[in-house]
């Protein structure tokens, strides 16, 4: 394939004469930037070019490259020109037989030239990218020793690509991978017809039903597509890409459970996508996937990792429209428990991985290559190690000075520092000026909101509702704040970026987990708020999982009932905690590295003493979670995480429960915020509903199962974003009750689940679907799981590989962060042993060293009904 080529820099040689000093006007030489074709160059879908003009040296320098067929969209000055000696009066630039000025002055002081915010589109939008960029500046003075330069920025985008405006990344925020170079990426969304537009997959895991709802222009609702309804399976793991590379978004289907993996081609029909049968294969169960274009071929490759051994691979993408290419070549083994942040960080148009180890702080790149082997070391990139843990951090890739490399902008959860880390092409480098201190908690959501061809971030406080955008910039320093574009919205969103109307700009699907509403705001060039459109809004069923483009899950926390499943996440960095409240009335945090545990003492200003019954979550919805005390008085207190302590408050007003009751939580209407319940000896379920700020009770008893002296769970069983309740009888029976979001609906799921009574209950996704499932721990120190097919269970026994005895205490948790519950036991040796799940069994390991906790305190792990058991009458088991 023919591609643009930009070469840098370039030396223009040239010898003029010209007036030490001019009454009148004088033209200075020209400089003509010229641009080439290469061949082997891939580039993002859009993007960025930027021109550098020096006048005194007689250079210019292009940085950024563009494929064959890239059209302008836009073009600005990064600045104004600056110069030393000289008057300016115009520049004019001149490109494909038209001529017009990019800078002014006016007599009376007024200067004018196009900005980032404002940029210029006539004469220049729709021409080609590629030919002679001339820049003549005149002058009114001039001295010998004159300095002039000024920085031409030109975005542009591929027509046949998907993204007609070149999009909604910012030349891409993730540096033109994780898409296969195509329509698949994370701001830009998925484009399945390939019509230039983003579309929106909707996928009801309960059910397993799927439908997409397409893209379309102007400003209005997605289109209705009967034609795209189909029943998948359910709990599967939605990967989109390019994967056949005909411009058209694909799924890759992965069945975490069972290993089963298939792709559903995008094809042109704006219906149901195409099954491919011989795409159809069994793989190992556990990995994790990452998709790229790893060879820069233009068809979205899967990078997998096993983060329990560490062996990864690389599965390209094939124009067969069949399976991914296996390449033995690609196998490493890596070490266990890593982090990837996938971009193209020496902006080659290839997909390079961001590798970082939380448990140690070692980080490197590792750049992708032609070869259609593995993945390139460079040792230059490696730093880090000596430090220790790195905890709390999210990254979040994107091109956020528009020079076609991937930056990492690091957000911590726990502290709200924030700072970019911007690529020169080789390695990645903090930027001082651009250390900021914001509010702990935030989704961060990557795009480019004003179509300037830079990466921009949206801000949502999910506690309070508050966003806002902070705009790329091409100085290296930090992003632009926006007054005019802080909003205040409701809590508990899922937002999904994509440019749904092809505009060339990112948009953003909201979505109310609570009520099903919907509705578009609309990306604009203004620099300002995103556009509110009346006629995109729409109400939907809830539980819906909705997606549009690749998004890792370190880009937006899972919420509400997602959350409670994996396990408290003290810093909020995706992985589970563990943590005891001891008879010192200290509460001693085990903070999570993904293969070990990091103590800390966050008992300063905390509440709760020692008799209370503790619990945790999120309760006020910041995406970190919080522990509550509920006391003797009938008091709840709940001590609000900052990510490196806690914060106390007091909750009880308006909150149901009586002491001897026992105390649950969980996101019970899907608010995204954690809400707490009792069940009562009248076999009664009083809710107390979060309002991030307190409690509000409702008696939701109606319609649900369960009597006093049965064991009650919690856990989002059928998976719809809400948190039912259950419990597990004398009889041997599990009644489950589905939440409706303002009641419960009892149902029995006993037929085919295991468990005794007599044995620990305890509930957690085991195989990463999206279901809560339940596990019994027996007397014979075995793990019976039942795994949740959203109307019923199927048992499966996990004990082979597992550790835990008769006696400890047993626990659940995402502790290595791959979305899957693992379990855990709690000894009297003070040992922490971690069954860290595969999606089909377990594998055992020791985290104890370095963690906090002695036998008698109470791990904040533990099943509810165990603690409230410990608490009430001194023992741990029934």
């Amino acid at each position: 394939m023919s591609m643009l080529r930009i070469v840098m820099p370039v030396i223009v040689a040239f010898c003029v004469a010209f007036p030490l000093s001019s009454l009148g006007e004088e033209q200075l030489p020209s400089i003509s930037a010229q641009v080439t074709e290469c061949s082997g160059c891939l580039s993002s879908p859009s993007g960025s070019v930027t021109i550098q003009y020096s006048w005194a040296e007689g250079t210019y320098r292009v940085i950024g490259t563009a494929p064959t067929g890239a059209k302008v969209r836009s073009v600005y000055l990064s600045g104004a020109p600056t110069g030393q000696g000289i008057t300016i009066n115009r520049i004019n630039l001149s490109h494909g037989g038209w001529t017009d000025a990019v800078f002014l002055a006016y007599t009376d002081g007024r200067v004018w030239f196009p900005t980032a915010t404002l940029p210029s589109t006539a004469p220049w939008a729709g021409q080609s990218v590629d030919g002679v960029w001339r820049a003549t500046p005149t002058v009114l003075a001039v001295t010998p020793n004159f300095k002039l330069e000024m920085e031409l920025v030109i975005t542009w985008y591929v027509p046949d690509s998907g993204s007609d405006g070149g999009t909604s990344d910012g030349g891409t925020s993730d540096g033109g991978t994780s898409d296969g170079g195509v329509p698949s990426r994370p701001n830009g969304g998925s484009d399945f017809n390939g019509d230039g537009r983003a579309d929106l997959f909707l996928y009801y895991s309960e059910t397993g039903n799927t439908e997409i709802r397409y893209g379309s222009s102007g400003d209005g609702a997605l289109s209705f597509s009967p034609a795209s309804q189909v029943a998948w399976g359910t709990g599967l793991e939605l990967v989109p890409g390019d994967y056949n590379g005909d411009k058209r978004s694909d799924l890759f289907v992965y069945e975490a459970g069972t290993g089963h993996v298939e792709i559903r081609y995008g094809n042109a029909s704006s219906g149901a996508l195409t099954l491919s049968s011989a795409s159809q294969d069994t793989w190992n169960t556990g990995h994790q996937l990452v998709p790229g274009d790893y060879n820069g071929d233009g068809k979205t490759d899967l990078f997998l990792y096993n983060p329990m051994t560490g062996g990864a691979e690389i599965r390209y993408g094939s124009s067969s429209g069949g399976a991914l290419t296996f390449s033995a070549a690609s196998q490493v083994s890596w070490s266990t428990g890593l982090k990837f942040t996938p971009g193209d960080y020496n902006g080659d148009g290839k997909t390079d991985l961001f590798l970082l180890n939380p448990a140690t702080g070692a980080n490197e790149i590792r750049f992708g290559n032609s070869s259609g082997g593995a993945l390139s070391f460079a040792p230059a990139t490696q730093s880090g190690g000596s430090s220790g843990p790195i905890l709390g951090f999210k990254l979040v890739p994107g091109d956020y000075n528009g020079d076609g490399k991937t930056d990492l902008f690091v957000y911590r959860a726990d502290t709200g520092s924030a700072h970019l880390a911007y690529s020169n092409g080789q390695t990645l480098s903090s930027s001082p000026a651009s250390l900021s201190a914001w509010n702990t908690g935030l989704q961060l959501v990557p795009g480019d909101y004003n179509g300037d061809g830079k990466t921009d971030l949206f801000v949502y406080n999910l506690a309070s509702g508050s966003s806002e955008i902070r705009y790329g910039n091409s100085s290296g320093g930090a992003l632009t704040f926006s007054a005019a574009s802080q909003a205040s919205w409701v809590t508990g969103l899922k937002l999904v970026p994509g440019d749904y109307n092809g505009d060339g700009k990112t948009d953003l699907f909201l979505y109310n987990t609570v009520t099903g509403g919907s509705e578009i705001r609309y990306g604009n060039s203004s620099g300002g708020a995103l556009t509110f459109s009346a006629a995109s809004q729409a109400s939907w069923v809830t539980g819906l999982k909705l997606l549009s483009g690749f998004g890792p899950l370190y880009w937006g926390k899972a919420m509400g009932a997602e959350l409670l499943a994996r396990g408290p996440d003290f810093n909020g960095d995706g992985t589970t905690d563990t943590a005891v409240f001891t008879a010192a009335n200290a509460w001693l945090a085990n903070l999570s590295t993904g293969s070990g545990f990091v103590a800390r003492n966050w008992s300063g200003g905390a509440a709760g003493s020692w008799g209370g019954i503790p619990l945790t979550g999120d309760f006020n919805g910041d995406g970190l979670t919080d522990s509550a005390i509920f006391t003797a008085t009938n008091a709840w207190l709940v001590n609000l995480s900052t990510g490196t302590g806690f914060v106390a408050q007091d909750w009880s007003s308006g909150a149901a429960g009586s002491w001897g009751e026992i105390p649950l939580t969980g996101d019970f209407n899907g608010d995204g915020l954690t809400d707490t319940a009792v069940f009562t000896a009248a076999n009664a379920w009083l809710v107390n509903l979060s309002t991030g700020s307190g409690f509000v009770a409702l008696n939701w008893s109606s319609g649900a199962a369960g009597s006093w002296g049965e064991i009650p769970l919690t856990g989002d069983f059928n998976g719809d974003g809400k948190t039912d309740t259950a419990v597990f009888t004398a009889a041997n029976t599990w009644l489950v009750n589905l939440s409706t979001g303002t009641g419960f609906v009892a149902q029995n799921w006993s037929s085919g689940a295991a468990g005794s009574w007599g044995e620990i209950p305890l509930t957690g996704d085991f195989n990463g679907d999206g279901k809560t499932d339940t596990a019994v721990f027996t007397a014979a120190n075995t793990w019976l799981v039942n795994l949740s097919t959203g109307t019923g269970f199927v048992a499966r026994n996990w004990s082979s590989g597992a550790a835990g005895s008769w006696g400890e205490i047993p626990l659940t948790g995402d502790f290595n962060g791959d979305g899957k519950t693992d379990t855990a036991v709690f000894t009297a040796a003070n040992t922490w042993l971690v069954n860290l799940s595969t999606g089909t069994g377990f594998v055992a390991q020791n985290w104890s060293g370095g963690a906090a906790g002695s036998w008698g305190e109470i791990p904040l792990n533990a099943p509810q009904h165990l603690i409230h058991s410990y608490v009430i009458k001194g023992q741990w088991y029934p």
